[in-house]
């Protein structure tokens, strides 16, 4: 039983860390978004880039948590999403895109300690990520 309860203990803090990580992205950036929207400025930034975006079938909107969710993580991405209405379908696209292009830089690093050429594979990674998003978006019933 000894055994038991340790590992409960350490899972247990070990999952409070990770949930605290999770956390300190996630709040943070969601309240960003929303003070963008209530400055108006996220509906500037959306019109913008309305025309790619649309490409993809994503609202103009939807660019803040794409670039976040490719530059830094999912977390990201997911802070500024909860802060914005999209539909399912948007969603997915959105989801599925940033599968292939998350973490951007931080994977950049580790691929140069590889010694795997950074701008190819970050290239291929958000070409083929468009990609799948103008698929998906002339696939997905609307």
């Amino acid at each position: 039983m000894n055994s038991f309860s340790s590992a409960l203990r350490n899972g247990g803090k070990s999952g409070w860390q990770t949930m605290w990580t999770v956390v300190k992205i996630v709040v943070p950036i969601y309240f960003a978004t929303r003070l963008l929207d209530a400055l108006g400025w996220l509906a500037v930034f959306a019109g913008w880039l309305e025309p790619l975006m649309g490409l993809l079938g994503l609202p103009g909107e939807a660019a803040l948590p794409l670039v976040l969710g490719a530059a830094i993580n999912i977390y990201s991405l997911l802070g500024a999403l909860a802060a914005i209405e999209m539909t399912v379908r948007q969603i997915t696209i959105l989801s599925a895109i940033t599968l292939v292009a998350h973490s951007l830089f931080l994977e950049g690093a580790i691929c140069a300690k590889s010694n795997v050429n950074i701008v190819m594979i970050t290239v291929l990674r958000i070409g083929l990520a468009l990609l799948l998003g103008m698929a998906l978006n002339w696939l997905l019933p609307v």
